[in-house]
């Protein structure tokens, strides 16, 4: 049996999750920008990262990979229309 978390890893993981979202959350606005924040591939995106970092405990390997997703297809539309 894995042995508890101690009090820093449990802030740590939280703030890292925080973090997480708080940059999901910035590239919603640039999505906004670019009007492309209704788009159904972005939408289902975001709402995908938003789930796994939503979860506790959090799996933030899975929840990085998805804000590292997220971000990639929000700066592809912004290169697309510059």
């Amino acid at each position: 049996m894995r042995p508890p978390f101690t009090p820093q890893q449990v802030t740590d993981a939280a703030a890292k999750a925080r973090a997480a979202r708080d940059d999901a959350g910035a590239y919603k606005a640039k999505a906004a920008r670019l009007g492309a924040a209704e788009e159904l591939h972005l939408t289902a995106r975001y709402n995908r990262t938003r789930e796994l970092l939503s979860t506790a405990p959090c799996d933030m390997t899975a929840a990085e990979d998805a804000v590292h997703g997220y971000q990639q297809a929000v700066l592809a539309i912004g290169a697309r229309r510059s």
